[in-house]
């Protein structure tokens, strides 16, 4: 279970969070994955996950692909939250305009959702 693609996927999305300036490298043999600080240690790294039997997909996670992934989870919670607040906001039935507005809010939060997993997947597979 811990090789599992959603393990993998729950890996890759933590490490985008925790520090999104600096690339991250993942190492086979210590099941992690590492964010070096200097330039040097990046070099270090990149040559210590190049010298892996098996090189990973998501061996090198760019900082530009953190600050997409980043990007799109903060709008998906963003029209998550909207969505919610329109409907709890208004009690009975939804008017007509406010019915359309919220159900557009709900697919784009939708959209985002869909493009989080393909983000996450298509880096881990």
């Amino acid at each position: 279970m811990a090789n599992s693609a959603l393990a993998k996927m729950g890996k890759l999305a933590i490490e985008c969070v925790k520090d999104p300036r600096r690339p991250s490298f993942w190492l086979e043999a210590e099941k992690r994955f590492i964010c070096p600080k200097g330039e040097e240690d990046q070099a270090k790294a990149a040559d210590r996950v190049a010298h892996t039997a098996i090189p990973q997909p998501a061996a090198r996670i760019d900082p530009r692909f953190k600050l997409v992934f980043l990007t799109v989870a903060i709008g998906t919670l963003l029209f998550t939250l909207i969505c919610v607040g329109l409907v709890l906001a208004t009690t009975g039935e939804l008017p007509p305009a406010r019915k359309e507005l919220v159900q557009s809010i709900l697919t784009m939060a939708k959209v985002g959702f869909g493009a989080l997993g393909g983000l996450l997947g298509g880096k881990v597979v």
